[in-house]
């Protein structure tokens, strides 16, 4: 086929989407397996404490990319606006003005953990036979952040430069290296969590290097400037890409407060389980996102060029697929859910018996997650940040969170579980109460600033 039928606004619609998400598919579900292969070495050659360790310090990491997303995403959208609409010099200034962002912000929070670690480890639970590994691990990955948000941000912006190959390659291969450091730093050099997240930092370190080169040639669309203009725009910026950083950082104190109900009413091995759960959950997650990911582009290009239709076309896309991705996954735990979760820990202790627990009462949140999730993005597309706000707040903390903190006083401790799923469902309610007041229509892109 012609290159100019997968252009973004010209191409057909079901070609260019399967074009564009497929490689970001797999290289994101690369990510998420090296994630699975960490808790595979980390349950297996260290043990479920660590496993539970690495757990309590995940709402940092969800508080990092928050961050990150809120200015990647909103970047990414105000970029494609201006590429749809022609203007590659607004385009290129706004990539430049996101990763200097990214890269001040996110040396700024690191130093602030460096400092405040132990009160922070105190906060998030990190406390007895936890804190140690906890702490490890915490140390390990944060000087790694500024890494990681930086490769993310390239990848982001590569595919909405058409070099959606490339940023999927550069995410296989950074799968592919955190995986063969994982072997070397957690099995054949017994470094515990500490190796776990040298690995996961410096795999990313090597996505930020082979990305870096897309993005200083000439040849390049969309490539760092002098020309930035005002740094006012950020605040539209991170105005639009807000709704990714309240989901994110929601899911944060989502864990957190899962984590401290969890050790109240099951203790660490209930906390390991949890940890299990949150693997699988990641993965099928991670697959949804990577296609919410791809329609971020695809709308906001096609929304700057005032092609509704095609807008339509990729969302309803979107929809269908992650539809059925969601009943493959509630399939799979209902059909394989021992099989799954004694791949991170053997034999039938505690934390086996606590996850199949919990597989048992979460399985519906998978067939609405990814609903959700290509909704919000959808909102985030258009421009329509609160929305999006709405959506990632109500399915990851608001709904949930409720439901966890009430239904246990009536239930017992199956509350906890059927909080997720119970969320799920009511935000869906909600997401679509939202769409059906905001169809696809045209709505004008921001203005066009002059050439910068």
């Amino acid at each position: 086929m012609e290159k100019s039928q997968f252009s973004i606004v010209k191409g057909k619609p079901v070609f260019v989407f399967f074009y564009f998400s497929l490689p970001w598919v797999l290289g994101m579900l690369s990510i998420s397996m090296a994630a699975i292969v960490d808790g595979y070495f980390l349950g297996n050659y260290v043990g479920p404490t660590a496993l539970a360790a690495v757990n309590i310090v995940m709402p940092v990491h969800a508080l990092f990319f928050g961050v990150g997303l809120m200015f990647i995403v909103g970047g990414t959208v105000h970029a494609g606006n201006y590429l749809g609409q022609g203007n590659h010099g607004a385009a290129r200034a706004i990539f430049t003005k996101t990763m200097v962002a990214l890269v001040v912000v996110t040396l700024l929070i690191s130093g602030i953990i460096f400092l405040f670690s132990d009160t922070l480890l105190h906060a998030l639970g990190g406390r007895g036979k936890l804190y140690a590994p906890a702490r490890q691990y915490l140390l390990s990955t944060t000087p790694f952040f500024v890494f990681y948000l930086t490769a993310t941000g390239f990848a982001y912006f590569a595919r909405v430069g058409e070099n959606a190959l490339l940023a999927a390659l550069t995410l296989v291969l950074v799968g592919v290296v955190n995986v063969l450091l994982d072997y070397l730093l957690v099995v054949r050099f017994p470094l515990g969590v500490t190796g776990a997240g040298i690995a996961s930092g410096l795999s990313y370190v090597v996505g930020f290097s082979l990305l870096l080169g897309v993005f200083v040639g000439r040849s390049s669309g969309i490539r760092f400037t002098r020309r930035m203009g005002s740094f006012q725009e950020l605040r539209v910026t991170a105005l639009i890409g807000f709704g990714e950083f309240l989901g994110e950082s929601s899911v944060g104190l989502s864990m957190l407060l899962f984590n401290w109900l969890i050790l109240r009413y099951q203790g660490v091995a209930g906390v390991a389980a949890f940890t299990l759960i949150n693997y699988l959950f990641w993965f099928a997650l991670m697959a949804c996102y990577a296609f919410s990911d791809t329609l971020q582009p695809l709308i906001s290009t096609n929304r700057g060029a005032g092609k509704v239709r095609r807008v339509n076309d990729f969302l309803h896309l979107g929809l269908l697929v992650t539809g059925a991705l969601g009943i493959v996954f509630a399939l799979m735990l209902l059909v394989f859910p021992r099989e799954l979760l004694t791949l991170f820990i053997a034999g039938n202790g505690p934390e086996i018996e606590h996850a199949l627990r919990f597989v048992s009462y979460i399985w519906p949140a998978f067939l609405l997650s990814g609903l959700n999730i290509i909704f919000s993005s959808y909102f985030t597309s258009m421009e329509l940040p609160l929305h999006s706000m709405v959506v990632s707040l109500a399915r990851s903390i608001v709904f949930p969170g409720a439901f966890a903190l009430i239904l246990p006083l009536f239930i017992g401790e199956r509350g906890i579980f059927l909080a997720i799923p119970l969320g799920e469902a009511v935000a869906f309610a909600v997401t679509l109460t939202l769409f059906l007041r905001h169809r696809p229509n045209y709505q004008p892109a921001l203005p066009v600033p002059g050439e910068m």
